[in-house]
């Protein structure tokens, strides 16, 4: 699936979003009461992400991953969602 999207923001910005730990760890929660216990990112070719997403209430968090497939800063980023 490819998914497109337009963010209206600088692009470096919205690039530097993904790439930064701190930035991502806090953009990354599905709402307002979540918290994002997990943040790991290797931004490179053939490294990977996983974040997770811990709703209120609930011990376990959900977590998602995958592998950076083309990163190209700031103009592209391709990655796997598992």
């Amino acid at each position: 699936m490819t998914i497109f999207g337009t963010i209206k923001a600088p692009r470096d910005r919205v690039f530097e979003a993904w790439a930064d730990h701190a930035q991502l760890h806090k953009w990354s929660g599905a709402g307002e009461n979540f918290t994002v216990p997990i943040v790991e990112v290797d931004l490179r070719m053939g490294g990977s992400y996983r974040l997770g997403m811990r709703a209120p209430g609930q011990d376990a968090p959900y977590v998602v991953g995958g592998v950076y497939r083309e990163v190209s800063s700031p103009k592209k980023l391709v990655y796997s969602w598992l």
